[in-house]
């Protein structure tokens, strides 16, 4: 489906859909959502400003539902090929590489641009050879993904930019490896920027909170003494329960300690996700120096969840579970 273009400037014919929902107060499921539809609408990418030694090829964007990040989202992907002008021009201003700053803009704000994750890992090692970073000539596939759910669209068409910017940055070299080093600095200003503009229909949006009455492990399928260790002998789990939607943990309950049975009422905060977003209820053994233990968990894309509440039900390693959730449309 995808092709190469040598670009200054491409125009591409695309129209990505992702139909949502209707517009019911109960989350429905919508076969039309799983297909892309194609019409007529332009896509144009081109360059701002200067750009010698610098070719952005294969531009593609795409709507789906992703199998990586379980929810529905909006995929960019192309390929960067950086030559020796770029780098000469970084090295005289006195870079040692170049960085790629990448997000898609919406509504007046940058979502996931990943000059934001370079500043947080000032202190960790950084890759010289992969990413957004340049050191030498390379060339290199990206492909980007944005839930839907983290843009906040309103229902129907929407035109969005995706945007890169071109920056000079220094790099401390590593005193053991020759291939990655720690972030110093990034210039003021981008040495240059290229923009793609695009159409999608985004899909009806729901605000959800999701209450969990009461869990009781059943005892019978699973011995809770296994879960945890005191220093007077086996003890029971620290359990709680925790919400991921996606891939992304939007919420973890309060802790009770050495029990078998969560019997402490509580909701989420307002979520906001797709009809068609995987959302995933675990109930845990809660430890705080390492990873929490997975006791049981139910996943379901959204409008199941609505369908299905469960209701002093036993479920796997759950002798009870007892579940609500409440929904409306977001926009």
């Amino acid at each position: 489906m995808k092709k190469v273009y040598p670009l200054i400037i491409v125009s591409i014919l695309l129209l990505l859909v992702g139909c949502g929902p209707s517009q019911k107060e109960t989350i429905a499921y919508s076969s039309e959502l799983l297909s892309t539809k194609v019409n007529t609408v332009e896509i144009t990418s081109s360059f701002e400003s200067a750009t010698d030694g610098l070719r952005i090829a294969g531009m593609a964007v795409d709507t789906l539902l992703s199998n990586v990040t379980n929810s529905q989202e909006i995929r960019v992907s192309f390929e960067a090929a950086l030559g020796k002008e770029l780098l000469k021009t970084a090295n005289s201003l006195g870079y040692n590489a170049i960085f790629i700053n990448t997000y898609l803009f919406t509504n007046g704000i940058k979502h996931n641009e990943s000059k934001v994750s370079l500043f947080k890992s000032r202190s960790e090692q950084t890759s010289l050879t992969s990413g957004f970073v340049f050191e030498n000539e390379d060339k290199r596939q990206f492909e980007l993904e944005f839930p839907y759910r983290l843009l906040q669209l309103k229902k129907g068409e929407q035109e969005l930019k995706f945007c890169m910017e071109i920056y000079g940055a220094t790099f401390r070299k590593d005193t053991v490896t020759s291939t990655s080093g720690y972030f110093e600095t990034l210039s003021k200003s981008p040495l240059a920027t290229h923009i793609t503009k695009f159409k999608v229909i985004a899909p009806q949006l729901y605000e959800f909170k999701i209450k969990v009455l009461d869990i009781i492990l059943d005892t019978t399928v699973v011995n809770p003494s296994e879960y945890d260790v005191r220093y007077l002998g086996p003890g029971y789990p620290d359990l709680c329960w925790q919400v991921k939607i996606g891939t992304e943990v939007t919420y973890t309950s309060p802790v009770m300690d050495n029990c078998i049975r969560y019997e402490r009422k509580g909701q989420t905060k307002a979520l906001v996700g797709t009809a068609h977003d995987f959302v995933t209820v675990s109930v845990l053994d809660y430890d705080d120096t390492s990873d929490h233990d997975r006791i049981e968990e139910i996943g379901k894309m959204l409008f199941e969840f609505q369908q299905s509440p469960m209701t002093n039900m036993p479920y796997g390693n759950l002798k009870k579970i007892n579940y609500q959730i409440e929904s409306k449309l977001l926009n």
